[in-house]
């Protein structure tokens, strides 16, 4: 029988308040998001795809799917499972894309890991999934503040030594930016019930 799903500890003892970078900011995901959400999603959808590892967003995605989607993001955050949050412009003016913060539970539940990983992952104790609509993923300078500043909140404010950064198989170009960024490639892990799928992580600084 399966145990309860992982939550993501918190060293600080609590959720601290979202960051924001030269031109965005965090809050944390809300169904009074979903209609700009939804743009933002339908917009991205063939990056979404690679992202995901999916056929998901399909092209007949609705706004109501699209909303219990949010709705099941919003209920691990209440269950202290995992924590969403919207990318939004400065102005808020649109909707650029989403971050999660996931337990590093979640890999060695799916993954094949040998007992070094295992350990290194529960050290490191959050992985970090986010996705941006195309034009912001390929604006550099953007997607370096959006990146460096991220990790930095999360080492200081979350309290956590080391965050991994995740990509996926069809995400190479993630994966170049974050060698253009000078993070290394810490380890790629197979899953345990499919093949051909793969998930790679990444870090300012790999686990020691």
């Amino acid at each position: 029988m399966a145990g309860p799903p992982p939550r993501l500890p918190l060293p600080r003892g609590r959720v601290p308040a979202p960051c924001a970078g030269r031109d965005w900011l965090l809050e944390p995901q809300s169904l009074a998001h979903n209609e700009r959400d939804y743009a933002a999603v339908m917009a991205a959808r063939e990056h979404l795809r690679a992202w995901s590892h999916s056929d998901w967003p399909g092209d007949d995605f609705t706004l109501a799917a699209n909303a219990e989607d949010l709705a099941g993001h919003i209920d691990d955050a209440r269950q202290g499972l995992a924590y969403g949050y919207s990318v939004f412009a400065s102005d808020r003016s649109e909707l650029l894309g989403s971050l999660y913060l996931n337990p590093t539970g979640f890999l060695t539940e799916n993954y094949q890991t040998d007992e070094a990983t295992r350990l290194e992952l529960a050290a490191a104790l959050v992985e970090v999934d986010y996705w941006l609509v195309p034009a912001r993923e390929a604006d550099f300078e953007f997607h370096r503040d959006f990146a460096l500043t991220v990790d930095r909140w999360l080492r200081t404010d979350w309290g956590y030594a080391r965050p991994l950064w995740g990509s996926r198989r069809a995400m190479g170009a993630r994966r170049d930016f974050y060698a253009q960024i000078g993070w290394s490639e810490w380890r790629e892990l197979q899953s345990k019930s499919e093949p051909g799928r793969r998930f790679w992580l990444h870090g300012a600084s790999a686990p020691a």
